[in-house]
């Protein structure tokens, strides 16, 4: 019996001994890929208490011994940033609540000394590319001849709503006419367009210097029966309106709407965490030119405001028409960010 079973056991003893030599190899490989991209980030809750030890990938790092891989970040916003780096340290899957405040502590830490690097770095570039935009939407805004011109009219009037909507469906329809080559003009600039909400019973060009040198009365109005609306960037008509941005999802249009363009897509992935939205902020910034009257009031304000006695803050808690679309936030969620910006 024994002689009969010995080629088998010895067959089985030689693949299992080349198996269990390619199990051990590949648990060294594991063991020598896990010791590489695995670094320990030692922080302190103080001088008096034993560190704690946070494992996290080694090219993803905070300190000196912390390097964020810069692909896997660069592109998020500062929530996301936050949010991603929270993940990372395994924030939400503890329960110890000093450890918690450890690893929030130091991420804040992080991001703070991030951004002013980043601020330093490319608010510089970021300026000059500023100037070339408001100069590019200046030159749109303001033809020549604005009997010739290709127009967007800007409707508000339907849209009852309040201050932060009225400026989106704008800086929607300015996006909209600056990339297909048009002036954008607002529908009647001296009509009470927030009439519906008592809060804002005030006219548009009672606030903001006007967005065209181009008027609506004389350049849009004697043709209001030969107005289309918008349909696609093909549109050959001389004046078009635009209506609001959720009549416009079955609608070609040139880009999507309030996105950088692709003209300077790598630079702003290079100097800015999120291009769209510096993009947008540029819209706004166009479209937010107070006046002169306004000016003066905020002048006012402003020198009655004591920036000598250190950084000042402004936290806008939102509990009005908000209150039933997210949950309440706590003050001290807030002031955790005030601390992070000063």
């Amino acid at each position: 019996m024994k002689l009969r079973y010995r080629p088998i056991l010895y067959i089985y003893n030689k693949y299992c001994l080349k198996i269990t030599k390619y199990v051990i190899l590949l648990f060294i490989l594991l063991l020598l890929y896990m010791k590489q991209n695995e670094v320990k980030y030692t922080n302190y809750n103080d001088t008096n208490k034993q560190s704690t030890t946070i494992k996290t990938p080694a090219k993803i790092l905070i300190n000196s011994n912390f390097v964020i891989r810069k692909e896997a970040i660069s592109q998020m916003t500062l929530i996301q940033q936050r949010i991603y780096l929270l993940k990372l340290f395994g924030y939400y899957s503890t329960t110890d609540v000093e450890q918690k405040e450890i690893i929030e502590k130091h991420i804040i830490n992080y991001l703070s000394k991030e951004r002013q690097i980043f601020l330093k770095n490319n608010n510089a570039n970021l300026e000059i590319m500023s100037e070339k935009i408001q100069a590019r939407l200046h030159s749109i805004q303001n033809p020549q001849n604005c009997m010739n011109a290709r127009i967007l009219l800007c409707r508000i009037e339907p849209y009852k709503c309040g201050f932060g909507c009225i400026m989106h469906h704008i800086s929607y329809c300015l996006s909209i006419s600056s990339g297909t080559g048009r002036t954008l003009i607002i529908e009647d600039e001296g009509t009470k367009i927030w009439g519906s909400i008592k809060r804002y019973n005030v006219k548009w060009n009672e606030l903001f210097r006007t967005i065209t040198n181009c008027s609506y009365d004389d350049h849009v109005k004697p043709f209001l029966s030969m107005v289309q609306g918008y349909y696609g960037p093909e549109q050959r008509d001389r004046i078009i309106f635009m209506t609001h941005r959720v009549a416009m999802k079955d609608h070609q249009i040139p880009h999507a709407p309030e996105v950088a363009p692709m003209q300077i897509k790598n630079f702003l992935i290079e100097n800015h965490s999120n291009p769209s939205l510096w993009f947008l902020g540029q819209l706004i910034k166009f479209i937010w030119r107070e006046n002169e009257k306004t000016k003066n009031e905020i002048d006012k304000i402003v020198s009655k405001t004591p920036f000598e006695c250190g950084p000042i803050v402004g936290i806008h808690v939102r509990l009005t028409d908000k209150i039933t679309e997210s949950k309440i936030q706590k003050l001290e969620d807030y002031m955790k960010w005030v601390e992070f910006l000063v």
